[in-house]
């Protein structure tokens, strides 16, 4: 009998879970998403996966990990997403549902120029991708730093803006899965224990103009918030239960 094994990231990883949990393991496809509200002294952020943890007031897009699941990431995306706060002094509702998020600062949206010596938003905002992130699993620290350069994901084909204050759909780098990269280890972030997600915003770098201030769109003036948003691609385990055989496959919250 010949045996075919799985040779792409997706399908190894649910073998060896399948292996962890056992073959009748409710296993989906699934996704935490966390956000931040950038301001001038966000050079540095916290983010708990678990519901009903520290992160404070829950944002209407974010997706957190549930007490009783475990989750598997297997690629992650970091981005920043416009938050019109008021256009031309009219309120706009904050649900940010229909604004793409960027993988990059796009001139186009992210224009609003820095007061000398401080560097622009585009070029300020370029401090994210220039950062990095550590990921604790349970306490374990599973992630030291890594960079997100590899994030920065630029479109050949820019957005372009009008005069009205919103962008169009952002323009496609032709990438299947758009933004995201495959994560270097694959962690288990078990929903009853803690597990967090540190940013670190680039060392030295200028971060005046990250955070809200107003932006000009044809004769519009908007006033925004830039939203740091980070998501997790990969695959739930529903109603998860610590396996006996977890020690065997995995090693301090990583799968082996």
């Amino acid at each position: 009998m010949n045996t075919i094994l799985p040779i792409d990231v997706e399908s190894s990883t649910i073998a060896k879970l399948r292996a962890i949990y056992g073959k009748s393991a409710n296993i989906q496809q699934g996704y935490i998403r966390l956000e931040k509200v950038l301001s001038q002294s966000s050079t540095s952020e916290t983010f708990t996966l678990g519901e009903g943890r520290s992160n404070g007031t829950k944002r209407p897009l974010e997706n957190f990990l549930s007490q009783s699941d475990n989750f598997v990431p297997v690629y992650f995306r970091c981005g920043i997403q416009k938050q019109w706060v008021s256009v031309e002094g009219a309120p706009v509702n904050g649900n940010n549902g229909n604004q793409p998020v960027y993988t990059y600062p796009d001139v186009n949206v992210f224009n609003r120029a820095g007061v000398a010596p401080a560097l622009s938003e585009a070029q300020a905002l370029d401090g994210i991708w220039s950062g990095n992130i550590s990921m604790k699993s349970n306490t374990y620290e599973v992630v030291n730093k890594m960079s997100l350069t590899r994030n920065r994901r630029s479109p050949q084909t820019q957005s372009t803006l009008g005069a009205v204050a919103f962008p169009a759909t952002q323009a496609s780098s032709g990438d299947i899965f758009e933004g995201y990269v495959k994560l270097p280890i694959v962690p288990i972030f078990e929903g009853k224990k803690r597990n967090e997600i540190i940013f670190s915003y680039a060392q030295g770098s200028d971060a005046t103009e990250i955070g809200t201030g107003v932006n000009t769109y044809g004769t519009n003036d908007v006033t925004a918030e830039n939203i740091l948003v980070l998501d997790f691609w990969g695959f739930l385990v529903r109603n998860a239960s610590e396996p006996t055989t977890y020690s065997e496959l995995t090693r301090d919250g990583i799968i082996l």
